[in-house]
């Protein structure tokens, strides 16, 4: 009896195979599932504007006229601003306020001037700053990263250990594959020998406290 050729074999099963319906599938279960729908973003992300280095918050405008460390700008000092903080801080004109590594950025700045660029006076309580800090520097704005409604995986996007960091609603069960040993035994076979697994998302991009691996 002639072999039937791979490629004829591979053709013949994928031409009699369609996709699963979707089914409900834990985010634990969904690697190696591919979606049925795009991924879409509900959320930003980042959630809200931080800081990408330690430094002071300030207004950029309080630096404007500064044009070397000969005619600095000196600045109150009115909080210090930690990761994981919540808003309370708030700076005005002529201050500034320490701030931490992807802490939130306090109300009333719009830039960020790093440690290596300025100096602190009356133990701490004034910062001097020797150079202009123009706005947005050193802050990532909310959804710089993902905006909402960005779509986070296209569908047809195979579920792999790297874009599991999403919340999965529906997926199918795992395709399965049955040797066959004849023509005939690969048609009765093909319809379940080999189905194209999918799914359905229903959430997003989660904040890293909800991140799940």
């Amino acid at each position: 009896m002639a072999l039937l050729p791979v490629d004829e074999a591979r053709a013949f099963v994928l031409g009699s195979c369609g996709p699963l319906p979707a089914a409900s599938r834990p985010l634990v279960g969904a690697r190696g599932l591919v979606t049925s729908a795009p991924v879409v973003s509900g959320e930003a992300v980042p959630p809200f504007a931080n800081t990408s280095m330690d430094g002071y918050a300030l207004r950029a405008i309080d630096t404007a006229g500064v044009s070397g460390p000969e005619s600095p700008t000196r600045l109150d000092v009115v909080g210090t601003v930690m990761a994981g903080a919540a808003m309370g801080t708030v700076v005005g004109k002529g201050q500034a306020a320490r701030i931490m590594t992807g802490a939130l950025l306090p109300a009333g700045a719009d830039a960020v001037c790093r440690l290596e660029q300025c100096r602190v006076e009356s133990d701490g309580a004034v910062v001097v700053v020797g150079w202009p800090v123009a706005v947005g520097t050193a802050v990532r704005r909310a959804g710089e990263d993902v905006a909402v409604g960005d779509i986070i995986l296209n569908t047809g996007s195979v579920i792999t250990a790297v874009s599991r960091p999403v919340s999965i609603g529906e997926a199918g069960r795992s395709p399965c594959i049955a040797p066959a040993r004849s023509t005939s035994s690969l048609r009765a076979r093909a319809a379940l020998a080999f189905s194209t697994a999918r799914m359905s998302v229903t959430s997003t991009w989660p904040v890293s406290s909800r991140q799940q691996s």
